[in-house]
C-alpha cells in the first residue's frame, strides 16, 4: 500500500475515532448538544453543517469556512490545496440515542435523500473527499 493511501486511512481513522470519543462523552446528555468547532452553515432542511480540512500527511483536522457558492448550492469544492482533503459533518436537529453516524463515501450531495432521512432520524452524516488524482 503506498504511503499516501496509508496516511489517508490513518487520518480517516483518526477523524472517526475523534468523532466517536467526542459523541460518547456526550451520550448521556443527548438533549444538551454541543456543536463542533468552526463556522456553522446549513444543509438541506436547515441541518447544521460544519466544514473541515484534513491534512493528508498527519491527519490533522482544521475547521474552515465553506465558500458562499457551496452554501447556496449545498455542494462541495473538493479541491483543497497543499495535500489536504475536504471534510463535512452535518448534524441532526436531535441526536438519536447513542449518537449514530453515517459516512457518505463519495459524490457529496448527489441524490441526498438517504442522508436527509438519516438526519431526520438522528444520525450524524460525515464526508471526507477522496483523492481525485488517484
Amino acid at each position: 500500500m503506498n504511503r499516501s493511501r496509508r496516511h489517508f486511512r490513518s487520518g480517516l481513522k483518526l477523524f472517526f475515532a475523534a468523532a466517536i470519543v467526542w459523541t460518547s462523552s456526550n451520550a448521556t446528555a443527548a438533549e444538551v448538544y454541543v456543536p463542533f468547532e468552526g463556522e456553522k452553515t446549513t444543509w438541506h432542511e436547515g441541518f447544521d453543517r460544519y466544514d473541515f480540512s484534513m491534512d493528508d500527511d498527519n491527519g490533522a483536522i482544521t475547521p474552515m469556512t465553506a465558500p458562499t457558492s457551496e452554501v447556496t448550492s449545498f455542494g462541495i469544492d473538493e479541491s483543497v490545496k497543499g495535500g489536504k482533503r475536504r471534510c463535512v459533518v452535518v448534524v441532526p436537529k436531535k441526536a438519536a440515542p447513542g449518537n449514530p453516524w453515517s459516512w457518505r463515501g463519495c459524490y457529496w450531495n448527489h441524490q441526498p435523500q438517504t442522508e436527509v432521512e438519516l438526519l431526520r432520524r438522528g444520525f450524524h452524516i460525515a464526508y471526507v473527499a477522496p483523492d481525485p488524482g488517484r
